[in-house]
C-alpha cells in the first residue's frame, strides 16, 4: 500500500512538472520567434488603429492612424433644405507618416491654428474646449454673439466678423490665411463654399443641421475636437452632458401631467407664422422633456407656415408657447402680443397668455448647441416649473425666458 501511495504521488508530481516544463517553452517559443515575423506583426506608420463612430451624430466618424494622423469622414444626409455632402479631409501632424490604403479629398499638414466659421453652430464648440484663439474670423456680430470668449474675442479684435453668407467678404478670409472654412449646408451656404474653394480655400460642410435630435447635433464639438487636437476633451464635455442630461429626464418621469407646446417662428419682413413639427429637432428638445409639440397633422418639413387663423387655433390648444427665435429683431417687443399690432391674431385669447405660459428664446442657443444639459433643464423648467423651482433663474433664462410682462 505504501508503495502504491509512493507510486501515485511521484506520477501527480511527473505530470506537474511536464505541464510547468509545457507552459514555459510555449511562452518561449512566442518569445522568440525570428525578427522577421515580430516586425511582420507590429503595426506600421499610417496603418489604422482606430475607428471612432460617435454614439449619437450620424453625420461623421473619426479615423485613427498609426502616427498620429487622423481622417475625419463626414456623410451628411439630406434634408428637406439642404443637399446630402461627404468629405474625407486628412489631418496630418508635423512628422506623422501619412495613412496606408486611405483615400481623402484634402489635406492639412501640421497643426489647426487658424480657421473660420460661417455658421452660429460652430462657434460654442471652440470655447468649450477652450480654442477660441483658433477662431479667426466667424459670422456673428459682438453685438449677437452669446459665446462669452467668442465676444471678448471680436471686440478685442483677435476673431474678427466676416459677413454672413449674403455679404461674405472674400478678401477679409482669404486675409486671414485659414486652414478651413466650416461651413453649413443651405444653399447659400453651399454657393459660398464654392466661390471660396474657386479661390483655393478649404471648406468642410459642418452637418449638425442634418441630425435628429439634440445629443445628435451636440455630438459634433468632437468633429471640431478631433481638428483642434482636443477629442478625448470633446468626448468628456459630451460624456458630462449626457450624465447631466440624464438627471433631469428621470426627474421629468415624476411629472403628473406632460404639457403641450406650440413651437413657432415669425417672419417680419412677410408676416406670418412658422410651426415647428415633429421633423424638426427641436421636437427632439420637446419630447425628451416630456412635452408634446403641436402641429397640424400631415405636414411635410420641419416647419408650416400657417394662416392666422390656423395659427390661432393651435395657439388655443397649447399649454406652453414658445416663440423660438432670440429677440435681437424684435427689441421692442414686451410680449407676445407686438405680433398683434395689426389685429391679426389675438394672442390675449390664448390660455397660455391667461396663465403667463409663454416664452421666447432667451438667447441664440444655436451657438451653443453641445450645451444639452442647460437646453434640455432650461425645456424642463419651461414645462414643469414646480417640479424645477430649484433651478436658478439663470440657467433658466439662459435658453427659455419667460415671455409675459
Amino acid at each position: 500500500m505504501m508503495k502504491l501511495k509512493v507510486l501515485v504521488v511521484l506520477t501527480a508530481l511527473c505530470l506537474l512538472l511536464s505541464a510547468c516544463g509545457n507552459t514555459v517553452v510555449s511562452s518561449q517559443r512566442e518569445n522568440s520567434e525570428p525578427e522577421d515575423v515580430l516586425s511582420s506583426a507590429a503595426v506600421q506608420p499610417g496603418e489604422l488603429i482606430e475607428t471612432y463612430v460617435p454614439e449619437y451624430a450620424k453625420g461623421f466618424s473619426i479615423e485613427y492612424y498609426e502616427g498620429g494622423a487622423k481622417i475625419i469622414d463626414t456623410h451628411i444626409e439630406a434634408t428637406a433644405s439642404t443637399a446630402a455632402a461627404a468629405q474625407r479631409i486628412l489631418l496630418l501632424p508635423d512628422g506623422a507618416a501619412e495613412p496606408l490604403d486611405a483615400q481623402w479629398d484634402a489635406k492639412i499638414e501640421g497643426e489647426v491654428t487658424s480657421v473660420v466659421t460661417l455658421a452660429s453652430s460652430h462657434a460654442g464648440h471652440f470655447a468649450n474646449l477652450d480654442a477660441v484663439d483658433v477662431v479667426k474670423g466667424c459670422s456673428i456680430k459682438p453685438e449677437s454673439c452669446y459665446v462669452d470668449s467668442l465676444k471678448t474675442a471680436l471686440e478685442d479684435g483677435s476673431t474678427v466678423y466676416v459677413g454672413t453668407s449674403s455679404s461674405l467678404d472674400q478678401e477679409q478670409i482669404a486675409s486671414l490665411a485659414p486652414q478651413v472654412i466650416f461651413v453649413g449646408g443651405m444653399s447659400s451656404d453651399v454657393e459660398v463654399a464654392q466661390k471660396l474653394e474657386e479661390s483655393g480655400l478649404l471648406c468642410v460642410y459642418f452637418g449638425d443641421f442634418a441630425e435628429e435630435d439634440y445629443m445628435g447635433r451636440a455630438q459634433w464639438i468632437e468633429l471640431i475636437g478631433a481638428f483642434v487636437n482636443k477629442d478625448q476633451q470633446a468626448r468628456d464635455f459630451i460624456r458630462d452632458n449626457k450624465a447631466q442630461v440624464d438627471e433631469v429626464l428621470a426627474k421629468v418621469q415624476s411629472a403628473e401631467e406632460h404639457p403641450s407646446v406650440l413651437w413657432y417662428t415669425h417672419s417680419s419682413s412677410a408676416p406670418h407664422f412658422n410651426v415647428r413639427t415633429d421633423e424638426d429637432y427641436v421636437n427632439s428638445i420637446v419630447s425628451a422633456a416630456g412635452g408634446q409639440l403641436l402641429f397640424p397633422q400631415g405636414s411635410e418639413g420641419n416647419s408650416v407656415k400657417l394662416s392666422n387663423e390656423d395659427f390661432l387655433l393651435l395657439m388655443n390648444e397649447a399649454d406652453k408657447i414658445v416663440m423660438g427665435v432670440s429677440l435681437n429683431s424684435y427689441q421692442d417687443a414686451k410680449d407676445m402680443t407686438y405680433f398683434n399690432k395689426e389685429g391679426q391674431v389675438d394672442f390675449s385669447s390664448a390660455p397660455a397668455f391667461a396663465s403667463r405660459d409663454c416664452y421666447v428664446v432667451g438667447y441664440d442657443w444655436a451657438q451653443d448647441t453641445a450645451n444639452a444639459a442647460e437646453i434640455i433643464r432650461s425645456m424642463a423648467a419651461c414645462l414643469y416649473p414646480d417640479l424645477f423651482s430649484d433651478v436658478p433663474d439663470a440657467d433658466k433664462d439662459k435658453i427659455i425666458a419667460f415671455w409675459v410682462e
